[in-house]
């Protein structure tokens, strides 16, 4: 097993929650544009033991460094010492370090000026000083206002842009209008390998979500003017209401939301709770609230990757009729049934056509 995926698999105890006094239902977007696209990133903690996540911030043309306290470059990086060794403040701190030192390094990087964070470790290879460290984090991240991704992610991906992803980024990853939304690493890193099928704005995974949760980041593709589908993949939602209110952005902007939720059963509940510390509720309650959304629910992955690719291109069917072509007529049965069933009215051609579909040779 790769140490991306062992770095994706932990299950992290829930993180502390923002003070009572916090706005829990206001989306907080800020912060979120220079994790995904940013246009100059820090990897504090570079070295040839995260060669991938190395290679990973030096895409696209936007300044990348290391920090390394003794190697003026690794795999191609260049690296400084020191953050506080920086000219100027990066968009983007990619803290790759353990715990007895993230604390800290977060702290150098608010000094110098950052706001935007990945932090994909802090799983469970961090031992019991794990989940003290996630809390501390938790605290000075919000009195400084800064927005992190993680704990416990594979982080996020952009194919023109620095990436602070743990796994492989294949070549055929291509720019395009569908965003992915996960709580699961390893489903975010499976959507990575759909390209050339179709083209990403982005791929996040958001891990423990420490301060930005799924409805944050949903707002954010909402937004994007780059995203025309959001897919999203759930274990649990933190704060109902803030989710609620990121639907509504994301149906106000016309951008469909597919929504692909484990958790009906009670393995799987307990399935969630162990990996990363989701209480997942009423699923039928769930359900609700996505169609009063106008959200598409999904059973399966393959049946999500089918309908980003429908809503992934520019023209999109208004109507409720549907055609086919087809020489076998218990194909058309099928289609039939299915069509009736889920509301559609699958037109027939008429026995004289005013014009032949095709030529013979």
């Amino acid at each position: 097993m790769s140490s991306a995926q062992s770095a994706a698999r932990p299950a992290t105890p829930p993180g502390p929650q923002p003070p009572t006094d916090a706005p829990l239902d206001a989306l907080r977007t800020t912060g979120l544009r220079a994790i995904l696209r940013p246009r100059s990133v820090a990897l504090v903690g570079a070295s040839r033991r995260n060669l991938q996540l190395v290679a990973n911030v030096q895409r696209g043309a936007a300044e990348a460094v290391g920090i390394h306290p003794s190697n003026s470059e690794v795999a191609g990086l260049p690296c400084v010492p020191s953050l506080s060794a920086l000219p100027a403040p990066p968009e983007l701190a990619v803290l790759a370090v353990g715990p007895a030192t993230i604390a800290a390094s977060m702290r150098d990087a608010l000094t110098l000026g950052v706001r935007s964070f990945v932090v994909p470790g802090l799983g469970v290879e961090s031992g019991a000083e794990g989940p003290a460290a996630v809390r501390e984090l938790h605290r000075i991240a919000e009195d400084h206002g800064a927005a992190v991704l993680g704990p416990n992610c594979m982080g996020s991906a952009s194919p023109d842009s620095p990436s602070a992803w743990l796994g492989t980024i294949p070549a055929s990853f291509l720019p395009g209008p569908v965003a992915i939304v996960s709580q699961s690493g390893s489903i975010a890193d499976a959507f990575l390998a759909l390209g050339p099928r179709y083209g990403f704005s982005g791929v996040v995974s958001c891990g423990g979500e420490l301060n930005r949760d799924a409805a944050d980041w949903v707002a954010h593709f909402a937004a994007d003017p780059e995203t025309r589908v959001i897919g999203l993949f759930l274990e649990t939602v933190r704060r109902p209401h803030a989710f609620r209110q990121a639907l509504r952005v994301a149906a106000e902007a016309c951008k469909p939301v597919v929504c692909l939720k484990i958790g009906r059963s009670e393995q799987a509940r307990r399935a969630a709770l162990a990996h990363t510390g989701a209480i997942v509720g009423s699923h039928a309650a769930f359900s609700a609230v996505l169609r009063s959304h106008g959200v598409l629910q999904v059973d399966d992955l393959p049946e999500m990757i089918e309908l980003l690719g429908v809503f992934s291109t520019a023209r999109r069917p208004t109507g409720s009729r549907i055609g086919a072509v087809t020489e076998s007529g218990a194909e058309a049965a099928l289609l039939g049934d299915h069509a009736e069933h889920n509301g559609l009215s699958a037109s027939h051609r008429p026995s004289r056509s005013p014009r032949p579909l095709c030529r013979r040779a």
